[in-house]
């Protein structure tokens, strides 16, 4: 039997790559095509008026990138840096190449093919004040889109508490 010439494998077309972070007691993905570098921890430069997310800036090559911290962003309060923590530098605009975000996380786990048909769609009201995600029930993961990451939502007065640059524990 012949293939018509406009026929594609669906299952190929259903499944994506992403990059599986781990970040406090969760676990977070981006797709990989969005993925730029992985990093060890460096020190940011503070730069005011940032969302409270935003921990800083890291030069990169000439190229100023805020830097979230994912454990925050995701609800989940505010990460400690320890020798595994890295910066997951994702492109969060698809024709943008110098529009990066760099992402805090406590450690890069793995590469994970995911099929898109089982994704499930996060309640309006879990994420809606954080950014655009889903999940993978699989990799029971929160799969983050790179282009709402840095979007910022109303927040509540915040104290200073909330703008401390998190500290390296010893070892």
């Amino acid at each position: 039997m012949k293939i018509p010439a406009n026929a594609t494998n669906t299952a190929a077309q259903t499944t994506h790559k992403y990059l599986i972070m781990e970040t406090g007691e969760a676990r977070a993905g981006v797709d990989i095509q969005s993925v730029r570098r992985i990093i060890e921890y460096q020190l940011l430069q503070f730069v005011p008026g940032l969302p409270e997310f935003c921990l800083g800036v890291l030069n990169l090559e000439g190229i100023s990138i805020p830097v979230v911290d994912l454990q925050h962003r995701l609800g989940l309060g505010a990460c400690t840096i320890h020798a595994r923590t890295g910066i997951v530098i994702v492109q969060t605009e698809a024709d943008n190449p110098t529009a990066l975000a760099g992402l805090l996380v406590d450690a890069v786990s793995h590469v994970a093919e995911l099929d898109q048909a089982n994704m499930l769609e996060v309640p309006e009201m879990a994420l809606r004040d954080h950014c655009n995600a889903a999940i993978s029930p699989t990799e029971n993961a929160i799969i983050l889109h790179p282009e709402s990451i840095l979007i910022e939502a109303p927040v509540a007065v915040a104290n200073d508490e909330n703008h401390a640059l998190p500290t390296r524990e010893a070892g």
